[in-house]
């Protein structure tokens, strides 16, 4: 098995590389984003888990999360590690397809002119509705002041006090903290590279961050604010004001921030913060062979998710929470959900057939991400382009259509930015039309 592993591995980097280099650079951020962040909190468990030479560092990090590891199903065989190998040779295929259908992209041009560039007034405007809703849902849902960083339970004690934010805040609360002022944030920090004003562009930009950031701690979580630090990240990436090497210091911002945070979800443990390294590599891929091993061997497969759950049509039971029963057996205090990467989460749902064509989805996705990225002249498809590609690391995180329709998804991030489009667009008409009257009423008297 070993070899047939290390031929997977020459293929997928094989694959890799080519793709990358017929792409133009400009469209390969998507493709970084998807594989490099995969390869970091996927891939690499993976392998130690699958790896019988490895596996003990697996169970021996098991042991004090309560995780079944001994009792996984997965025989880690040749199925295992095509799914594991499987999106670095499926997407290709199609994200190809999609840039040879598109042609050669051009690098970015922007245009200040564009009424894709709504204003300071409409930015803010939806900036203080989001954080004017958010501190309104927290203060009735009696949580206003609460935080991650101050709580004094333990471990237990703070996942439950989540589980009540999550019931009582309301969705709106979660849409518009978890992607709707990021995205805000990252427009705004964008139009302070492509305008005037630039000052007050990044002040915005500050709040709408701060403003997020609160709620995130306010609501017991921690892993989004390494998203957002990601999100901004990636606008320094786009506009090349870092390079592939400034990547370096976001990794370890992002690490620092998740010791801090695992430190305070824990009450202040030490031995849960310096466990935060184990939780990148081993949060995701602990679960993988559940997964693998469990459907439809032992549980029949789940039914298909079409994005149509909201009329009730979709899978049969949620796959993720059924996993974590297999891998917490013992933990009763709190229904727990252990995601999976995209296709995985397929293969649960409808075998391999949907989980290739899940892939073959990614990658469309991801060559239309980067067409976005080469072709959008404004901030307004720069920060479109931005959320994509956290739409993207949520599909190395979690299933497909909950990175696009979920509290984090993507119609979250758009909703915001096509407000600030509509409001922009009336204050532009409103004024165009208190001209035309004042030139009226001018040339009448």
């Amino acid at each position: 098995m070993q070899l047939i592993v290390a031929i997977l591995g020459a293929v997928s980097l094989a694959s890799v590389l080519s793709t990358r280099r017929y792409l133009p650079p400009a469209a390969r951020l998507p493709c970084d984003v998807y594989w490099g962040l995969y390869t970091l909190t996927v891939f690499v468990g993976a392998v130690v888990i699958g790896l019988p030479q490895t596996r003990d560092v697996w169970l021996l990090y098991s042991l004090p999360f309560g995780l079944d590891g001994i009792g996984a199903p997965s025989q880690f065989g040749l199925k295992y590690w095509l799914l594991v190998f499987a999106p670095y040779l499926v997407p290709p295929v199609s994200l190809l397809y999609v840039h040879a259908l598109a042609g050669r992209a051009e690098p970015p041009r922007i245009d200040r002119r564009s009424v894709l560039q709504p204003g300071l007034v409409a930015a803010a405007a939806v900036i203080v509705g989001m954080t004017t809703w958010c501190v309104l849902a927290l203060d009735r849902a009696g949580y206003l002041g609460v935080s991650l960083l101050g709580a004094a339970g333990g471990y237990q004690e703070n996942i439950l006090q989540r589980y009540a934010v999550f019931a009582m805040a309301g969705d709106l609360f979660f849409r518009f903290s978890y992607v709707g002022l990021p995205a805000m944030s990252v427009y705004c920090l964008f139009r302070s590279f492509d305008g005037d004003r630039r000052t007050a562009w990044i002040v915005w930009a500050i709040f709408a961050f701060l403003a997020a950031t609160y709620f995130y701690l306010s609501s017991f979580q921690k892993a989004y604010v390494l998203v957002l630090i990601m999100a901004i990240g990636l606008v320094l990436m786009h506009r090349r004001v870092v390079g592939y090497k400034g990547v370096l210091i976001f990794g370890a911002a992002m690490f620092s921030a998740l010791v801090v945070l695992s430190y305070g979800l824990s009450s202040a443990s030490t031995l849960n913060a310096v466990g935060a390294a184990g939780n990148i590599l081993f949060r995701i891929p602990s679960a993988l062979p559940f997964y693998e091993g469990l459907f439809p061997d032992v549980v029949r497969y789940a039914g298909l998710d079409v994005g149509l759950k909201r009329f009730n049509v979709g899978p049969d039971f949620a796959v993720n929470q059924l996993v974590a029963t297999y891998m917490f057996p013992v933990q009763t205090w709190v229904q727990g959900a252990s995601p999976a990467p995209a296709h995985f989460m397929a293969y649960a749902e409808g075998g391999p057939i949907w989980s290739i064509a899940t892939l073959l989805v990614i990658g469309a996705f991801m060559g239309v991400s980067g067409l976005i990225g080469c072709r959008s002249r404004t901030s307004f498809g720069s920060a479109v382009f931005v959320s994509t590609c956290i739409a993207l690391y949520y599909q190395t995180q979690t299933g497909f259509w909950p990175s696009i329709q979920a509290s984090y998804g993507l119609v979250g991030a758009l909703l915001p930015l096509l407000s600030m489009l509509a409001i922009d667009r009336f204050l532009r008409l409103s004024r165009a039309g208190f001209q035309v009257v004042t030139e009226s009423s001018r040339l009448s008297t």
